[in-house]
């Protein structure tokens, strides 16, 4: 029996209109060779789909652990403490008021992660108590943590079984 074998060839950079999130897309081009004529469908498939994840994995990888990135990761979380977390911080204390603290870093680490992803400042976290206002989206995100925890810790035999019972 033959293997699918992947080869990964790089091409060079191209001007496109097309904006996309998919880093991989405008980096290299994936091209499988097939060798087996006895694999089915989904076994493609599913070797194709394990292909494009690891190489979005090892680009994850490569664009993280450069210096740069770091720098700026580091950068954007200092100009965050030093402009957003410290005057509110000061402004609360000055004030005498009680804040749920839990609530502040949540806010402080979605506004820096939502800056570093996106490049836009949503301003959850404002320099004055008075004005620390209800964010619809904001509470959207201990929802998000449950649905990742529950996917990647239930077996998937369970959650199979769970939607054939029609149990969400």
């Amino acid at each position: 029996m033959h293997k699918i074998q992947a080869t990964k060839v790089t091409s060079p950079p191209q001007k496109s209109n097309l904006i996309s999130c998919e880093p991989l897309v405008h980096i290299s081009d994936i091209k499988l060779i097939r060798t087996d004529t006895t694999l089915d469908l989904s076994q493609k498939a599913e070797k194709a789909i394990h292909q494009i994840g690891s190489s979005n994995r090892i680009m994850f990888h490569l664009i993280i652990k450069k210096k740069s990135f770091k720098n700026f990761f580091q950068q954007t979380i200092q100009k965050r403490l030093e402009n957003c977390l410290l005057p509110f911080l000061n402004h609360v204390s000055e004030v005498g008021a009680q804040v749920d603290l839990q609530d502040v870093l949540n806010r402080f680490t979605f506004d820096s992660i939502f800056t570093i992803v996106f490049g836009f400042d949503p301003n959850c976290f404002p320099n004055k108590f008075s004005e620390l206002r209800e964010i619809s989206y904001l509470k959207s995100l201990p929802v998000m943590e449950e649905v990742i925890l529950y996917r990647h810790f239930i077996p998937c035999c369970l959650w199979k079984q769970q939607k054939w019972l029609n149990i969400r």
